[in-house]
């Protein structure tokens, strides 16, 4: 208790007195002990006692209520109004029930749940920037008269869970909101699946330690309630705007259509919310929430990721050995940007240099981390049970997973295990390797991409003969005919299935395990893979596809897909995403169609690509249509290019193997640049410019550029097009039209455009 009143309890409020009227309140403290009854605390160590002298004796003969009774009392006796009105809210606040209940839950579940075992100054480093923006989101001076919506937005495996855990915690502890919000409740999409008809009171009072009628009256001063809601993605209700909604609290409903009520503030409209949503329920749900602000889990810097080595190996030598690793494998580095995945790998180097073992590479991907984590799981089974056991524990538990996936279930009951003959010593070496961890009363996977991860792999696997059939096999149908819909749900899986296919990856299985994958899914896979130019393109996600191929790192591989494909869509928003997509368009030969939207790229100050390598991987994306022999079509859609990759893309416009016959521009600037290539383009046919920002010195090249139309296949129909910009055009002085079939009506066409006054033509071949 005394960290309690000494930090956040009653000396903050003996501080704002003056010192008169600190011996005033002195003096009239002693009268109120004397009233209770209560000669312990002596009335000269008052009179000389300091401030946190006063403290400290009150909370040595006081329980900390009395003790805030006494203070609050004497406040108002000696007319300091404003500093009791705020000692009686904090009071409010400090013997919440609620609070400490929330308190001893949530620091529970940081100290169990938490996959990232990390010192909490190390934690609080690497969120420092976002923990601001939260803070600061919900001010009153943000806040203004109405109430915030907040979303986290982030990948999975960025920390977004652990982020709003945090922020609960500091709540509890008085460190954050403190005079924002009286009451926090924190929601789990995991445990809504297993939440039947209720009223929204009901639903809300399962972590409430009193009575319903009180949590009425929180209820009624809604505008002190803060909701945070997590894991969104794991509710296996679908929420739509046209869903039911529900303002009465009392009334029973489903839980989706409590949940919709609560995101549309048609339910306790002044609260707050704050949630967490990843790239595909940003998409779904962010027409559900009014005037959300957004703040970016941003995952470990660089310095953060070798700091984070530091700490996860205890021993200087290994932590040493450890980050040493990582430098030379550059292309970790980007991985290692998400928590969950550098966590990953630290687990997997450890176990390494526990069996003194040499440190391979062989963590090249998303996917081979989570192979060699399941290798190591394998690895340390149940002592003394024969190999062939172990592995049907594990093949039980992909089973599991797999159940869970398809049924959208990520906790699970201890009969769950047994049912699948998975025995109680297996689901404590699980636990005790952080594959497994618990949950309250339920068992789930350490992270959800654990569980997609073993969710997949069951789909590979040769399963033995007394082995249930493959049960769920509409889960794979349906991954597999998701692979490029940018609306489907399990993006890692989608990802996991191609990944699992390689050669590489087999190897390593069949080395470490002896474990070969079932051929008839790799051909399963590919199957599908084949049909993406039958697919609707507006519908489809190239950059999702190229970060899957991307994934496998095989060349060959990736020119077998790649051939399939005759139209891309890619928006490039990060230096990541160039490199995807550079690697995957380099093996592309079969190309006709192509639109690039680029930003954030070559304005980007990434601390892993320097600008020189970005240009490189520009260059060999522009490759691109040099390498397609029938590309036909570039579009070119609001790109954001700097001087020097607008360089590299006019390099290659300008040779002569480029035969791109249509430009179509949206948006570009620096345009003058490649005006001036175009003129060498003997090829192009159809130059398109939508929404440019032209100046003078650009419509003097564009004038060139029209200015040298010959032998580029000009039809008399083609004349009507380009009479109107001749009477138009104030630039254009020279035209030619060598080698073009015009005939008689399209020079007609042409003399009627030159007689008109405002053309100012002046020679025309």
């Amino acid at each position: 208790m005394a960290d309690l009143l000494s930090n956040y309890g009653l000396l903050p409020y003996l501080e704002e007195l003056q010192m008169e009227e600190f011996s005033t309140f002195k003096e009239l403290l002693k009268q109120e002990i004397v009233k209770r009854q209560r000669r312990s605390v002596h009335g000269p160590e008052l009179t000389k006692g300091t401030r946190h002298d006063v403290v400290t004796l009150l909370e040595k003969h006081y329980t900390e209520k009395q003790a805030w009774e006494m203070m609050l009392m004497v406040l108002l006796q000696i007319d300091k109004r404003n500093i009791w009105e705020k000692a009686k809210v904090e009071l409010r606040r400090k013997l919440n029930p609620y609070r400490l209940h929330m308190k001893e839950k949530f620091h529970l579940l940081w100290r169990n749940e938490t996959c990232l075992p990390i010192p909490d100054c190390f934690y609080e480093e690497t969120i420092k920037t976002e923990y601001e923006e939260l803070r600061d989101a919900y001010a009153s001076e943000e806040m203004g008269t109405g109430p915030r919506t907040v979303v986290l937005r982030g990948p999975e495996g960025m920390g977004k869970t652990t982020l709003l855990r945090k922020v609960m915690l500091e709540w509890t502890e008085g460190n954050l909101w403190r005079d924002v919000f009286t009451f926090v409740f924190f929601l789990d999409g995991r445990e809504m699946n297993h939440a039947g008809e209720m009223s929204f009171l009901e639903f809300i009072s399962k972590d409430w330690p009193e009575s319903s009628q009180q949590l009425e009256s929180v209820f009624c001063q809604s505008q002190d309630i803060l909701f945070i809601i997590d894991d969104l993605e794991a509710c296996k209700f679908e929420l739509r705007l046209d869903n039911e909604t529900c303002d009465d609290w009392h009334q029973k409903k489903h839980i989706d259509v409590l949940l919709g009520s609560l995101l549309q503030k048609k339910i306790l409209p002044d609260s707050s919310l704050l949630l967490a949503l990843g790239p595909g329920q940003f998409t779904k749900n962010y027409f559900l929430l009014q005037q959300p602000k957004c703040i970016v889990v941003r995952g470990f810097s660089e310095h953060q990721r070798k700091s984070y080595f530091s700490h996860f190996f205890h021993e200087h030598d290994k932590a040493k050995l450890a980050v040493s690793f990582l430098e030379e494998q550059q292309c970790l580095s980007p991985l290692c940007q998400s928590p969950l995945l550098c966590w990953l790998l630290c687990l997997c180097v450890k176990w390494q240099l526990d069996r003194g073992e040499d440190l391979e590479m062989t963590y090249q991907t998303t996917t081979s981390l989570f192979v060699s984590f399941f290798i190591n799981t394998v690895k340390t089974g149940v002592e003394n049970l024969p190999v062939k056991a172990n592995m049907d524990q594990v093949i039980a538990l992909c089973s599991l997973a797999t159940r869970g996936i398809w049924t959208q279930t990520y906790l699970f009951r201890q009969e769950e295990f047994r049912q699948l003959g998975i025995s109680q010593s297996s689901v404590s070496t699980w636990i005790g390797i952080n594959l497994l961890q618990r949950h309250g009363s339920y068992i789930a996977f350490i992270h959800k991409q654990v569980q997609e991860f073993y969710a997949t792999l069951f789909y590979y696997l040769e399963l033995p003969k007394d082995f249930p059939s493959k049960s769920f096999d509409n889960l794979l149908k349906f991954t597999i005919t998701n692979l490029c819909n940018p609306e489907s749900t399990l993006p890692q899986m989608r990802l996991f299935l191609v990944g699992l296919m390689t050669e590489k990856i087999n190897r390593l299985l069949d080395t470490r395990l002896d474990l070969k994958l079932a051929e008839e899914t790799k051909k399963t896979v590919m199957d599908n893979l084949k049909i993406i130019n039958l697919m609707n393109k507006s519908k489809m996600d190239f950059l999702e596809l190229f970060h899957i191929l991307f994934e496998t790192r095989e060349q060959e591989f990736v020119m077998k897909v790649m051939a399939f494909i005759t139209e891309a869509s890619i928006h490039i928003g990060s230096t990541r995403a160039l490199m995807v997509a550079s690697y995957c368009l380099a093996q592309s030969r079969s190309l006709r169609y192509l639109n690039l939207y680029i930003e954030n790229v070559f304005s980007d100050d990434s601390k892993f690509f320097s600008m020189n390598r970005k240009l490189g991987l520009w260059e060999k994306l522009c490759s691109v249509l040099i390498t397609n022999k029938d590309l036909q079509v570039l579009e070119l859609n609001k790109c954001s290019l700097s001087d020097a990759s607008l360089d590299v893309l006019c390099k290659v416009m300008a040779q002569s193997f480029c035969k791109v016959k249509t430009v179509v521009n949206r948006k570009l600037g620096l345009w003058e640049k490649l005006c001036s290539v175009l003129i060498t383009n003997k090829d192009l046919q159809v130059l398109e410019l939508n929404k440019c920002s032209l100046s003078d010195a650009s419509l003097d090249v564009l004038c060139k550029v029209m200015a040298h139309l010959g032998n580029c296949g000009i039809v008399s129909e083609a004349c009507d097009d380009i009479a109107p910009v001749l009477m138009c055009n104030k630039k254009l002085s020279h035209l030619s039209f060598l080698q073009n079939c015009l005939k008689d009506d399209g020079v007609r066409v042409l003399c009627d455009a030159l007689k008109h006054p405002n053309c100012v033509l002046t020679i025309l071949v």
